[in-house]
């Protein structure tokens, strides 16, 4: 598929997914209480994740083995990263089913949950991020759109609005507990851990609390399908394959079209209708969520003004937009020639050239982005050798006599000269394999990796990644 098509229409479709997952809620609000709708739903959607990434896996081992990457750095990380971000989930996705089923209209609900957009800058104030002059504006407009959009003429707020706005509060904190454990784990692995805590946590809530029904499940089995498979799985989907390789910032505002989709589809399958009071609270929520995304634009646009020379550096990188500079390769994740690679440019060491799968350089902040310059390997002329180049593995094995040497064996006949190499062990019987050796490319690299993977114990290989 073009890349362009990609990257803008995937975004659209996940929009209108979870815009049109509001009337599923709506729909379903009528027969299942929230904390067994929340329940089933998560359920369903650690279903449907999990079988995705264990498809993804498999075929990725097949074609690609020197691309597989293990979940996380560690189990804990993940475990806790899933435990924490699912807690948060849980929480949102019940304040948010609740004031559904309180009366709050699919749209409203669409636009008032999107104010987390707008929450997540602001609350990052706490862990000393700062916070650009369009955001503080976004509040204002958003803080009016909601006047507008929830405050009656009584001057009071329904309990089932200010429901949808606690939920957009929790979102908020759920996408910052997110941010910080991505940098460890795999972002689809850790979704499908969260679902399935957000699941136990929403049931042990539900068996407590609530009374349903099998009739009453049964009734609306379709709209918990399509939250869980099609909001949690197929939607989740769409935006990590929107967002790779594209403006982030694009992503976003295309992916901020839910609450629109939401107001629409309320009209359409609920026939709800907005006052014009609450459609101008809507525009101004909307305007208010696309303002706050549009920072990262104006910094990029600043950043690509000086991206005019080409530059041409003695380790075979081509460099746009920098002239005279220089170009060293980065420690932290090591690429070699095939690998997608960026330049960033250091504070008095010239530039450092990562791989775009660097977390280093995926964690990066805004006002650091601006540093980053696009960089390509040169093509090697017809017949020269492309160099050597140092690469990292991590190798996960059963622990067990000869190991080792069967990982000697596989690099001395493929006439590779290894660098380093750090062995741990486990209580728990498992090896911990840290190898450094020289390879040509990412082709031959690949090759390693796929002799090393069937050596009898082996569970798992890794690129180092930063």
């Amino acid at each position: 598929m073009n890349k362009k098509i990609r990257q803008n229409l995937f975004p659209v479709l996940a929009a209108l997914i979870w815009g049109t997952a509001f009337v599923a809620q709506s729909v379903g609000s009528e027969y299942v209480p929230p904390l067994t709708f929340g329940a089933i739903r998560c359920s369903m959607a650690f279903a449907a994740l999990a079988l995705g990434l264990w498809i993804v896996r498999v075929v990725q081992k097949k074609k690609a083995p020197e691309k597989v990457e293990p979940l996380a750095s560690s189990p804990k990380d993940l475990v806790l990263g899933g435990i924490c971000c699912g807690v948060a989930l849980a929480m949102a996705s019940f304040l948010q089913q609740s004031g559904i089923s309180g009366g709050t209209s699919a749209g409203k609900a669409g636009f008032i949950t999107a104010l987390y957009i707008v929450l997540v800058p602001i609350l990052g104030l706490f862990l000393r991020k700062k916070v650009t002059i369009a955001v503080w504006i976004s509040v204002v407009l958003a803080a009016v759109g909601l006047y507008f959009l929830c405050m009656n003429e009584a001057l009071t707020i329904e309990k089932n609005d200010l429901m949808v706005m606690l939920c957009s509060v929790a979102f908020a904190v759920h996408i910052l507990v997110i941010d910080h454990f991505t940098q460890r784990v795999n972002g689809v692995a850790l979704s499908t851990v969260q679902f399935a805590v957000a699941a136990i946590v929403s049931g042990i809530g539900a068996a407590l609390t609530e009374t349903p029904t099998l009739a009453g499940i049964t009734e609306c089995i379709w709209p918990l399908l399509y939250v869980g498979i099609m909001s949690g799985g197929v939607g989740y989907t769409l935006q990590i394959l929107a967002q790779k390789d594209a403006n982030p910032t694009v992503v976003s505002l295309l992916l901020s079209l839910e609450s629109v989709f939401s107001v629409l589809a309320g009209a359409l399958i609920l026939h709800d209708r907005l006052t014009g009071r609450e459609l101008l609270g809507c525009a101004l929520m909307l305007l208010a969520v696309v303002l706050a995304q549009l920072p990262a634009r104006g910094k990029v646009a600043e950043a690509a003004k000086n991206k005019v020379h080409i530059t041409r550096s003695k380790s075979g990188i081509v460099v746009k937009g920098i002239d005279d500079m220089a170009v060293r390769f980065s420690r932290c994740c090591n690429p070699v020639p095939g690998d997608e690679i960026v330049g960033f440019i250091t504070r008095g060491r010239g530039m450092s050239i990562h791989r775009t799968d660097c977390v280093n350089i995926i964690h990066l902040s805004e006002a650091e982005r601006a540093r980053l310059i696009p960089a390509e390997w040169e093509k090697p002329e017809e017949g020269t050798d492309t160099g050597s180049y140092l690469a990292e593995i991590k190798m996960y094995a059963n622990d067990r006599q000869g190991l080792l040497m069967d990982m000697s064996k596989v690099f001395t006949e493929m006439n590779i000269d290894v660098k380093s190499m750090n062995v741990r062990t486990s209580k728990q019987g498992t090896a911990t394999i840290e190898a450094g050796f020289i390879v040509r490319g990412r082709e031959e690299l690949g090759k390693v990796i796929g002799k090393l993977r069937q050596i009898v114990g082996v569970l798992d290989i890794e690129r180092a990644v930063g």
